[in-house]
């Protein structure tokens, strides 16, 4: 993983648990719902290898084989199948998003990046998205 997507994954992350605390703060969301999606997030950024003080609190004192931390951790923090699942919806929505706004930099560049993340950690590929027609 390069250290581009584990800062990625990071951010990400870190984004996403701030967005759950203002939407639980503001009665929108459960907090057990608010603290499963952030464990999920916190799952795919062990998995991308970010550093987390968060992963670092939830370290033990364990012996893993060289390149096997992160993966034991990951699973550890989140069945795989489900945060895989759940990165798997976000880049879909990105995709969609920035396919909706071509001119937006910003949404292109998110979008590309969860799609790199979403490859790198083993996600299916990108939902097909099907072009509307008018009928004539």
């Amino acid at each position: 993983m390069s250290k581009f997507l584990a800062q990625f994954a990071a951010e990400e992350f870190t984004r996403r648990r701030d967005a759950l605390i203002t939407a639980h703060a503001a009665g929108k969301i459960a907090a057990d719902a608010a603290n499963a999606n952030a464990q999920l997030w916190l799952a795919i950024a062990c998995a991308a290898r970010a550093d987390l003080p968060e992963l670092h609190a939830l370290a033990t004192p364990r012996i893993f084989p060289p390149g096997t931390m992160a993966a034991v951790c990951a699973a550890d923090l989140a069945d795989p199948l489900e945060w895989r699942a759940e990165l798997t919806r976000a880049r879909d929505r990105a995709v969609r998003k920035a396919l909706s706004n071509p001119k937006d930099l910003h949404t292109q560049q998110r979008a590309w990046d969860l799609q790199t993340l979403a490859v790198q950690l083993g996600c299916p590929e990108t939902t097909p998205i099907k072009e509307e027609r008018n009928a004539a």
